[in-house]
């Protein structure tokens, strides 16, 4: 019974208790019958519940560590996604310097354009910055064409 007030008082690693198990396991060869008796068979009991517990606190943890690495892989997915939706595949995104080029503007009526934009779901943010596309931009020209607006 002192042994198992002792493990108890302290923190045990895994590598200390599978030591005593393989102590009790050769006293068991040599003396099989003080092996049996009470206070080494609760002690054979005791380290084998916590052994038991480590290994289900590890399964534990590695499936946490799987589900988060799929909840990894998942958000990389969405990033590239993004990433692709930004870079256009094809389509080109416009820029606020692009948006001053393009109407010879200042940068402040570029960027209010573009937040009015971004609004309306015209546009998308990436950081600080506005993206959007050029057949947008037209369209939303259009929709507001002979109404005033300012920027």
């Amino acid at each position: 019974m002192l042994i198992i007030d002792e493990l108890d008082n302290k923190p045990v690693s895994e590598i200390e208790l599978r030591d005593l198990l393989q102590k009790y396991e050769a006293l068991y060869i040599e003396e099989p019958d003080k092996a049996l008796s009470e206070e080494y068979y609760e002690l054979d009991l005791y380290l084998e519940a916590r052994l038991s517990a480590i290994e289900e606190m590890k399964e534990a943890e590695s499936e946490e560590v799987k589900r988060l690495k799929a909840r990894i892989k998942e958000l990389e997915a969405e990033n590239k996604a993004l990433y692709k939706r930004a870079k256009g595949d094809g389509v080109e995104y416009l820029s606020k310097q692009d948006i001053m080029e393009k109407f010879s503007r200042k940068s402040d009526w570029a960027l209010k354009l573009l937040k009015l934009m971004f609004q309306e779901g015209k546009a998308v943010r990436l950081g600080k910055e506005y993206y959007t596309r050029e057949s947008d931009i037209s369209n939303f020209l259009d929709f507001y064409k002979g109404r005033e607006v300012l920027l």
